[in-house]
């Protein structure tokens, strides 16, 4: 006597049935509840994480800006040092050209010219 299609059929059944049986009621079954907390706070640090990262960004590119008005206002600033060095180096020159009459009459304010005596 021999195993009928039938027979194969209802000891597949059988046999699917005890692995499921066997699987849930297996002593060795991990807890998944502590696991899907875990996962849980990570995926609430990770947006937190994110939400931080958007408004560290957001300082960056302020800075930035920032940054590059004040390299502007620096280059302004250069431009016009220089400019006034300019102009001091020429007053300078003028002043060497003088006579010492002529700077005593620019510093003091007095003439040595004799005829600005007062009469």
């Amino acid at each position: 006597m021999g195993w009928s299609k039938g027979s194969w059929v209802i000891g597949i059944a059988l046999l699917v049935l005890a692995l499921v049986w066997w699987s849930k009621n297996d002593s060795e079954t991990v807890d998944l509840k502590p696991y899907k907390l875990a996962i849980e706070q990570l995926k609430q640090q990770n947006d937190s994480l994110k939400k931080d990262n958007r408004l560290l960004d957001d300082k960056i590119i302020k800075n930035q800006l920032e940054a590059d008005s004040l390299q502007e206002l620096v280059a302004i600033k250069i431009i016009r040092i220089e400019k006034l060095k300019k102009v001091k180096n020429e007053k300078i020159k003028l002043i060497d050209t003088y006579s010492n009459d002529e700077l005593l009459q620019f510093f003091a304010g007095v003439s040595s010219d004799s005829s600005a005596v007062e009469k």
